[in-house]
């Protein structure tokens, strides 16, 4: 279950690109020099063969392959498709599971080539490790390894200055590189079901994140730095059912915070903190961390909460009565 929820963000970004398939509809030959925009690449057709897309490459913009016809190693003619944009190597998921996994476990050198490559999607693969010239990828603005096996993040990871989205949920993680402080556009970084020996301070280097995910993590040291001031634009955090000692004071100063996720953190008393975030769109918690329902009434942007009651019983009842009809209430896990 837990793994089809931090799944989800990956399954509706594929379900787009492989569902999309659609031909310039005016027939015009457009520019091959520059990148296409995103209202024009949304438009090009899908490609999901190599075959098909190495017969007229200069067409090729998007591409969806099956890993499963693939094999163990990416073609090297996938640097014959220079204009390509979007990239995503998928996996069946009935194959998926029966094999065990993807069967794609290396990517060529020749990727480096793809200097227009925007999105890249190796989510379920067995890809462990990145080729140098993965650092050429400059226009690199989306980037999903989620659930591959990956127990280092390479340093030439900072090289990709464009970066705006890293999912790296699901893998065997322990640290991050100390170059990934370079990727300053970064807005949204998912790191859920990792096995960290300490919180990666690289982390409080990206000032421009918008959206963290710790999801599940592991932290061997379980002492969390009180430095979250240092990411005063973050607007989702996720720190559901961590094993942490306290939330360090410096989150509850996160005003722009719209969505919490705390459920199954070991606190309590924490109805004070919460009314200081006073943005908070969408919450999930555990009833036990509050002292008073009522002060859940106090949050007037709430438009959904999520609640673990723990077998209490009739909670869902009483929050009912003191939320407004606008608030959705569903059970967390």
């Amino acid at each position: 279950m837990l793994q089809i929820i931090l799944a989800l963000p990956y399954l509706l970004s594929l379900l787009v690109l492989i569902g999309c398939d659609y031909s310039n509809r005016n027939g015009q030959r457009l520019d091959a020099k520059e990148p296409l925009d995103s209202e024009s690449l949304a438009r090009q057709r899908v490609f999901k063969t190599l075959s098909d897309a190495l017969a007229e490459p200069d067409t090729v913009y998007r591409l969806a392959l099956q890993a499963e016809k693939l094999g163990f190693v990416l073609p090297k003619t996938i640097g014959q498709l220079r204009k390509v944009q979007e990239l995503a190597v998928f996996c069946n998921l009935d194959e998926y599971h029966h094999l065990g996994g993807s069967p794609l476990k290396n990517i060529p050198g020749e990727i480096g080539l793809l200097t227009n490559l925007q999105h890249l999607n190796l989510s379920w693969s067995s890809v462990s490790s990145l080729p140098q010239e993965f650092s050429h990828l400059k226009a690199l603005r989306t980037l999903d390894l989620y659930e591959c096996g990956f127990t280092e993040l390479p340093p030439l990871v900072g090289e990709l200055t464009n970066l705006e989205e890293l999912d790296l949920s699901i893998n065997y993680l322990q640290a991050l590189p100390k170059e990934l402080a370079k990727c300053q556009k970064l807005r949204k970084l998912r790191l859920g079901l990792n096995h960290f020996n300490d919180f990666p301070k690289v982390i409080f280097e990206l000032e421009n994140l918008e959206e963290l995910s710790l999801h599940s993590v592991y932290f061997k040291n379980p002492e969390l730095p009180d430095k979250f001031d240092k990411l005063r634009n973050l607007q989702i955090l996720d720190l559901h059912g961590i094993k942490v000692n306290y939330i360090p004071e410096t989150v509850w100063g996160l005003t722009r915070l719209r969505e919490l996720d705390i459920v199954r953190i070991n606190v309590n008393g924490i109805d004070r903190n919460l009314l200081q975030l006073a943005n908070l769109e969408k919450l999930s918690l555990s009833v036990g961390q509050i002292e008073n329902l009522a002060t859940l009434g106090r949050l007037t942007q709430l438009r959904r909460l999520g609640c673990d009651d723990s077998g209490q019983g009739n909670t869902f009842e009483m929050l009912r009565e003191i939320l407004p009809d606008s608030v959705k209430i569903v059970p967390a896990f």
